[in-house]
């Protein structure tokens, strides 16, 4: 049983005085020396669990927010007694849960080489070598990691996944304005490369938004399909959608992006406007609604 304790909660104290004299032993030294506070293992800027085994406290490890978006992992350990249960793995996953429900997307962590079993988990579970940071930066046993718990990759728009969120996309339009949504005809064939390209955002390994673009013309794309689910908004995904959408259509050659919104969806349109988008004349399926707001951007400034 994982549970979340206060920093200062003596099973946390007992736990975290272990990891440091263990550290001392490793690396021969006073353990790990770097500033924590109390308090910033409080949320909702970080927290603090203990792993329990029939009711003995077994392993810790917490979170703070180090800058926007991103979290640091501290003081991730386990009693001797209670290794190879897999309760390091079991702490790392519920943290992140926990990081990823506080609007954090990005774990970042500082290890070092006498952890060789820290690293060899980290880099099973996903996390990639980074620029040694923190108060120990300039030590040569120093070794970071970071994890982007936000993942974005290319899929068929027949993908389930895809399916799923295109639905619920639809429903929503359909709530805000009513009738049957949008009823644009698009293919899958609309998205295939390299005329076309669909996104999908996953958080925790969940598919969480989505979005596409198409080929409409000489250098031109058109975006569809922008959508997040409510549990996931607030989190930044959009517009790390929106950003990748110009990415690969700038990739791909093209230089301009066009799309259609409707007036009923207000935050969507200052997106658009925030990133760069101008209003345009309508075009397309729903050009001669009154509620139709149409945008474009010229990818070559960006």
């Amino acid at each position: 049983m994982i549970k979340e304790v206060d920093f200062g909660h003596p099973d946390a104290m007992g736990l975290c005085a272990e990891a440091v004299a263990e550290l001392g032993r490793r690396y021969q030294g006073e353990g790990d020396t770097s500033p924590i506070e109390p308090g910033e293992f409080n949320p909702p800027n970080g927290l603090f669990l203990v792993s329990y085994v029939d009711g003995q406290a077994a392993g810790c490890v917490g979170w703070r927010r180090l800058r926007d978006g991103v979290a640091e992992m501290k003081r991730l350990y386990v009693r001797d007694r209670f290794r190879g249960l897999g309760l390091a793995r079991k702490l790392l996953s519920e943290l992140e849960t926990r990081v990823l429900g506080s609007g954090c997307h990005r774990i970042q962590l500082e290890t070092g080489t006498e952890q060789p079993e820290s690293m060899r988990l980290y880099e099973s579970c996903g996390y990639e070598a980074i620029e040694p940071y923190g108060y120990y930066k300039d030590s040569p046993l120093s070794r970071c990691f970071a994890k982007d718990l936000r993942v974005i990759t290319p899929v068929g728009y027949d993908h389930p996944d895809a399916v799923a969120l295109c639905v619920d996309a639809v429903a929503e339009l359909d709530r805000r304005y009513g009738g049957d949504g949008d009823g644009t005809p698009m293919s899958a064939a609309d998205f295939a490369p390299p005329s076309g390209l669909f996104l999908l955002a996953y958080l925790g390994g969940a598919a969480v938004a989505c979005v596409g673009w198409r080929h409409k013309g000489e250098g031109v794309v058109e975006m569809k399909r922008m959508f997040v689910r409510d549990a996931a908004r607030g989190k930044g995904l959009a517009k790390a959608l929106l950003n990748e959408l110009e990415s690969t259509a700038l990739a791909a050659g093209h230089r301009r992006v066009i799309l259609e919104t409707g007036a009923k969806q207000p935050e969507s349109m200052r997106l658009y406007a925030a990133s760069g988008y101008e209003p345009i004349a309508n075009f397309g399926y729903y050009k001669d609604d009154a509620l139709t707001r149409s945008f474009g951007k010229d990818l070559t400034d960006q």
